[in-house]
């Protein structure tokens, strides 16, 4: 069980529109070109899946669900995005890999899933949220999935380098999480070129 909770400055931000989708009027999900991407999943099939992964919330984020159903993760051809740091202003980076649900990635060994990522760092990521892809070849990009929540469907980085754990820490700090967009169709439409 995830011990941490909280996502930094997510409780108090205000949203606009329908939860998990983007609030831009007439928007849709970005279609993205993937070097690799892993087998699209049957819509039964995800939905199960996604239940026994994150058995307490009764609906992931619409637009990310279209995502999975379609690229099931895998590594973008454009990749770079921004986001403000409240110490460092205007940050570039850029996405390494979005991940899927568990498949043949643990087969081939080219990435981890999911579930292993949410396995392996739970005492990191919030329990509001799921990890989906990894930046910057170890920071986590997390979606928040409690629907309770005034981030549901919000995308956050999780910066594995402002994790300094002391002997007596729980979890991360909070300024290792930092907002990156309103929802998983903003961010695939934020996605750039990288220089």
């Amino acid at each position: 069980m995830r011990m941490w909770s909280g996502c930094g400055g997510c409780m108090g931000k205000q949203r606009a529109g329908r939860r998990g989708e983007s609030t831009e009027p007439g928007s849709r999900i970005r279609s993205i070109r993937m070097e690799s991407s892993g087998s699209p999943l049957p819509g039964r099939v995800l939905s199960n899946a996604l239940r026994l992964l994150v058995p307490m919330v009764s609906e992931i984020p619409a637009d990310y669900t279209k995502f999975l159903k379609k690229h099931n993760g895998g590594t973008p051809q454009v990749r770079g995005f921004s986001f403000h740091h409240p110490r460092r202003g205007a940050q570039e980076y850029w996405v390494d890999e979005f991940l899927g649900i568990e498949d043949e990635s643990l087969i081939s060994g080219t990435s981890q899933g999911m579930l292993t990522t949410l396995v392996q760092y739970r005492e990191f990521i919030p329990v509001e949220f799921i990890p989906i892809g990894i930046a910057v070849r170890d920071d986590l990009l997390l979606l928040c999935i409690e629907e309770r929540s005034r981030c549901y469907g919000e995308v956050w980085l999780l910066e594995w380098d402002s994790v300094v754990r002391r002997v007596d820490q729980i979890g991360p700090p909070d300024n290792s999480l930092h907002f990156v967009a309103e929802s998983f169709a903003s961010f695939l439409a934020s996605l750039h070129e990288t220089g």
